[in-house]
Formats: structure tokens, sequence, C-alpha cells
């Protein structure tokens, strides 16, 4: 649910393009390559559970469907490569984990 806070700190500006669409890709990619399941259901669940939107659920599930399907969206570095590791030890170090 971490990673969906972070696509909540970017929603400010849409999430279907821009740095709201660069950190929502580079979150899904980083946390695929850990072996994470990309699947739209469990990360817009986890989404409205960080407190995210209506308004902008769409957009994830679509960025989402479309990177499963093997779309390359360009998009800028928005985190360092090893954003899982810095967000599963925020998440550990949380006192509501």
């Amino acid at each position: 649910m971490v990673d969906a806070e972070s696509m909540i700190d970017e929603q400010y500006n849409g999430l279907s393009s821009g740095r709201g669409k660069d950190a929502v890709v580079q979150l899904v990619r980083a946390f695929a390559a850990e072996g994470y399941p990309v699947d739209v259901d469990v990360r817009l669940r986890a989404y409205f559970a960080a407190g995210g939107t209506f308004r902008h659920a769409e957009s994830i599930g679509k960025l989402i469907r479309e990177t499963n399907a093997g779309t390359k969206h360009r998009v800028k570095q928005r985190y360092r490569d090893n954003i899982v590791e810095i967000l599963r030890d925020r998440f550990t170090a949380s006192p509501n984990a």
C-alpha cells in the first residue's frame, strides 16, 4: 500500500500524464521486477485504501493494463532504482505496520 500512497502524492496534477504517469509506471515496473503481482484490482484496492479518488482510478487501471500488455511507456526517472526497498523499509518502520 505504500506504493499507492506515493501515487496519491502525485495525483494533484493527474496520473494519466506528466509526473503522475511517471510515478505510476515506475512504481508498477519496480514492484513487478521484485515479484509482486501487477494486478489491476489489487493495485486499485491499495490505492483506495490509501485514500485515492475515483477520479484517478481509471488512469491507474489503464496504465497497469497497458504495462501488463507490454506497452513500453516512456517516462522520466521519478524514484531511485531501489524504491521498493525504500518503501518496504518505510512500511516496516511505520507504527501502523
